[in-house]
């Protein structure tokens, strides 16, 4: 099974030929035999992990077409005594890969090819796949610094809001501290998720947990179609049937010039922090960068950064009007407004992380039912494990049937957990073939 580049996966099933037994009677020997069957797995030797903002000599020259020589003067972190490995820092290795290439289309185009898979990929998923290996090879550092601005900036403007419709009765200024409240929650929801996925990979997640960053926000654009967009329409829509007189709107306007500013410095950090990472990964522009999820905390915050100035300026033109003509009816239609607003970014914001987390994550499925051969992996046991002499006088030794049982059983053992150390083997192999392959899975089943 071959997925897309990164992850290569090959499944090998155990033809068995026998007899079919009644469901009851398999119950009854797996209930009576389930001890027996399985025993603690070996300890992994194969598993050579380090940390994501690392990475070894031997993918840094497959994955960005280095040489030694271009890595000979990089720094090189500690390497625990149990791992043979020359690691160096991802940032650094993608700087020289940069110099040496002058951009990342370039380090894209000259990458080697893993088994002809970019030539059955389209332009958009050629895109997305750059976008998606351009977040991989940088830190979260950018994000994390952008969204802690807008919770901060969401924050205080969450409060001036709030303390204005209570002081005022405005339809608006209660659906832009909605407004404001949800962005709070679903920035403190992208940075656990920013967080979160920066985590090694595990024994539970072996290809790690990146995929949090398109789930939290997800999250966030579901909260702000609910909570957001939901809430500001019927607000608006109950004060339509049900007006309220409006109170002085001082109040109102210098929560809306101070939510102007804090979200004006919200969105320039947001711009600007996006519009580098579209030049690093070469999105043709930010919008692309955007739509195709290339950050998705990034998106989100700058999502919700352009609306929530967009309803400054309609809970201003909004308020404005009805202090004008003394109605509190254009207060309302400014409440549906935002909340239609909300419900357009939430819209997107959804379309996009879904449309990430229903990618296949294998591209074509090359299926082949493949039979061990038993007689092979015994020859194999017995050249590199056993003395044939030895093994001699062992068998002669044999008296009764239990005692050529017990042999027999600890001699099958041994040849199954060869065939253990051929897959270990097998993916030793195929990732020094292909050190682009960042993770090979050889399944028995």
């Amino acid at each position: 099974m071959l997925s897309k580049p990164g992850v290569f996966l090959i499944k090998c099933s155990r033809l068995i030929h026998s007899s079919v037994l009644a469901s009851s009677s398999a119950k009854e020997i797996l209930q009576q035999n389930n001890a027996k069957l399985f025993k603690v797995a070996r300890a992994i030797r194969r598993s050579q992990t380090y940390d994501e903002d690392k990475i070894d000599e031997g993918r840094a020259m497959a994955e960005f077409t280095l040489t030694k020589e271009h890595l000979r003067d990089l720094t090189k972190p500690a390497v625990p005594p149990t791992q043979r490995l020359t690691l160096y820092y991802l940032r650094d290795v993608y700087a020289k890969a940069l110099q040496v290439h002058g951009s990342p289309t370039e380090i894209m185009t000259k990458r080697r090819p893993l088994l002809d898979i970019t030539s059955s990929l389209s332009d958009l998923e050629k895109l997305r796949l750059r976008l998606r290996l351009a977040a991989r090879n940088s830190t979260t550092d950018g994000a994390d610094r952008v969204v802690l601005t807008a919770l901060l900036c969401n924050m205080c403007d969450t409060f001036f809001k709030f303390l204005a419709s209570a002081l005022t009765g405005s339809k608006t200024m209660f659906s832009e501290g909605i407004h404001s409240g949800m962005d709070t929650m679903n920035q403190l929801i992208l940075y656990f998720g920013i967080r979160f996925s920066a985590r090694n990979p595990d024994p539970n997640f072996p290809y790690g947990y990146g995929n949090v960053r398109y789930i939290t926000s997800l999250i966030s654009g579901c909260g702000i179609l609910g909570m957001g967009g939901g809430i500001s329409i019927c607000h608006g829509v109950n004060g339509l049937f049900n007006p309220v007189e409006l109170q002085p709107l001082g109040y109102a306007f210098m929560a809306l010039t101070l939510s102007f500013v804090f979200q004006t410095i919200s969105l320039r950090r947001a711009y600007k922090e996006v519009k580098q990472k579209a030049q690093e990964a070469d999105s043709p522009s930010i919008i692309s960068y955007v739509r195709m999820g290339g950050d998705p905390a990034l998106s989100v915050v700058l999502l919700e950064d352009s609306a929530a100035v967009m309803g400054v300026l309609i809970a201003f033109a909004a308020v404005s009007a009805s202090a004008i003509f003394h109605n509190p009816v254009f207060d309302s239609l400014g409440s549906i407004a935002i909340g239609c607003l909300l419900v357009g970014a939430s819209g997107f914001i959804i379309r996009s992380n879904a449309l990430h987390l229903s990618d296949p994550a294998v591209k074509s499925v090359h299926d082949a039912e493949l039979d061990y051969d038993g007689e092979e992996i015994t020859r194999i046991h017995l050249k590199k494990n056993c003395h044939l002499s030895a093994l001699m006088q062992d068998v002669k030794q044999l008296k009764t049937e239990k005692e050529l049982e017990a042999f027999l059983v600890k001699f099958g053992g041994k040849c199954v957990d060869q065939v253990g150390d051929e897959v270990d083997r097998i993916e030793r192999k195929i990732a020094k073939k292909h050190p682009e392959i960042r993770h090979v899975d050889l399944e028995s089943m």
